[in-house]
């Protein structure tokens, strides 16, 4: 399963339990973000928009 979130003006594909590195999210490494633009979500073929 995946997501597309928006995050400081940019759409990134992520995962569950992905290390995920990104400039400008005040969050400190090794610690948990917590994003509120989630654009789709999918897993296969299956994507849901919205």
């Amino acid at each position: 399963m995946y997501a597309i979130i928006e995050l400081a003006g940019k759409q990134h594909r992520v995962s569950k339990d992905q290390v995920f590195v990104s400039e400008r999210t005040g969050v400190e490494p090794g610690k948990d973000l917590t994003c509120e633009q989630i654009l789709a979500v999918g897993e296969g073929s299956d994507l849901k928009v919205g």
